[in-house]
């Protein structure tokens, strides 16, 4: 089975939200457990290696007693694969950006709210958006759900409902805010969602194949592709006819594709008709002018400390070894988002050694979240850096002049709404 065909396999019976009485289900339940880390070998004679590459690392991982607090933990994620963009370009100086003499930054949350639900109610949240200046939107697969708060952390709307009929979600794992709609994209049976901020349903569109994130313009959707060395890492989905154009930027590797497997990678943004984009595997920031659907600009960072290892041979072999498949997933460095605001362009990155023997986290002291700051002409003006893998779970959202966070307080007990407020230091890299 070409890797094409595994890759879109999470479509079919894994999130159909199935009776987990019959063993095929079962198996497709337990990938869910680990986040779909396998699911693309759930299929044909694959469907072994995977439910004992899935079991494996949920008996190691539950050996272990980790808290289920922790961001890091395997249960928290989810599939979804994108495709990295055409490396013709990887040598050509013009496209490099390099890191000499950086100037270091200084980020820092500011509270604006705590929600007023509770995380046990409101569960882990997968997707956070701000509508406008007075209220955001997020979604939570475990509840599923998508909930519309104010700026003071009360909730004001419940958007949609659970099930399996028309405008209904199984899991609900991205939710944006757009043209004064809200577009949930449900994961569980590959369905994009439109409603009004309300909660009324307007339209629902149907999909054969996984996304992992997704931008709206006019009547243009943006798909962040899930999976396929032939597939794109942006196609183009016409919402007035529910059909895909001709439009498509970059294209797969094996790196690109493991990696995606991993929860919070990759990234796309929106910002004034130009959309950004970058692959996981590696910070290289592409610009897409979409008044006229040409690539305009291709950047790719040159940072010493931002390494990748390069799959040998056949991805389904290097899969087959599930030690040293989690260890890469885990381990390497990966894109984990790209925020824009009216000045600045911002790429989060995870870097950093993390120690694993076996399928167990050794040490991860070494591992932080590296962001590179730029002008809205793709100039560099500074990096900062963070501890990687601390339990807040912080998901960012851009809007207008500022990026927001929302994730856990310092002592667990509830949701916080943060500005990110990055200042210039004098220190460089």
């Amino acid at each position: 089975m070409e890797v094409g065909t595994l890759m879109s396999v999470i479509q079919y019976g894994l999130l159909l939200g199935l009776d987990p009485s019959a063993s095929t289900q079962k198996q497709s339940l337990a990938v869910l457990r680990v986040g779909h880390m396998y699911a693309q070998l759930v299929s044909g004679n694959n469907s072994n290696i995977a439910i004992d590459i899935v079991m494996n690392y949920i008996n190691s991982f539950n050996k272990k007693h980790w808290s289920m607090r922790t961001t890091f933990s395997p249960l928290c994620l989810f599939l979804g694969a994108s495709i990295l963009i055409s490396c013709s370009n990887h040598n050509n100086e013009q496209n490099a950006i390099k890191l000499d003499d950086t100037p270091t930054s200084r980020v820092d949350y500011l509270d604006i709210s705590e929600l007023k639900n509770s995380p046990k109610v409101i569960g882990k949240i997968s997707s956070f958006d701000v509508i406008n200046d007075n209220s955001f939107v997020i979604s939570t697969i475990s509840p599923p759900q998508v909930i519309v708060f104010d700026k003071t952390g009360t909730q004001i709307e419940e958007i949609g409902s659970h099930g399996k009929g028309p405008y209904e979600f199984m899991r609900p794992s991205i939710v944006k805010h757009s043209q004064n709609n809200i577009y949930v994209w449900c994961q569980g049976m590959l369905k994009l969602i439109v409603f009004t901020t309300d909660g009324k349903p307007i339209n629902q569109y149907e999909f054969d194949s996984a996304i992992k994130d997704f931008e709206i313009h006019d009547n243009w959707a943006f798909l962040y592709t899930s999976g396929g060395l032939n597939e794109s890492i942006v196609t183009v989905f016409d919402l007035t006819n529910g059909k895909y154009i001709e439009h498509a930027w970059g294209q797969a590797s094996k790196e690109h594709q493991m990696l995606n497997m991993k929860e919070f990678t990759g990234g796309i943004a929106l910002k004034d008709s130009f959309l950004f984009f970058s692959p996981t595997n590696f910070p290289e920031v592409s610009i897409v002018d979409l008044a006229s659907f040409n690539l305009v600009s291709n950047k790719k960072i040159l940072d010493p400390q931002f390494t990748m290892e390069e799959i040998p041979g056949d991805i389904n072999d290097f899969l087959r070894d599930q030690d040293k498949s989690v260890q890469y997933i885990f381990g390497s460095n990966v894109v984990t988002g790209i925020y824009v605001t009216d000045s600045i362009i911002v790429i989060r990155t995870e870097i950093g050694n993390l120690e694993m023997e076996g399928l167990y986290f050794k040490d991860a002291s070494k591992r932080k979240y590296k962001s590179y700051v730029f002008d809205r002409n793709m100039q560099l003006i500074s990096t900062y850096s963070e501890p990687a893998l601390d339990s807040k779970h912080r998901i960012y959202s851009a809007h207008n002049s500022e990026i927001y966070a929302i994730g856990l307080s310092e002592d667990l007990e509830g949701y916080k709404l943060q500005k990110v407020n990055i200042t210039n230091n004098t220190t460089t890299h």
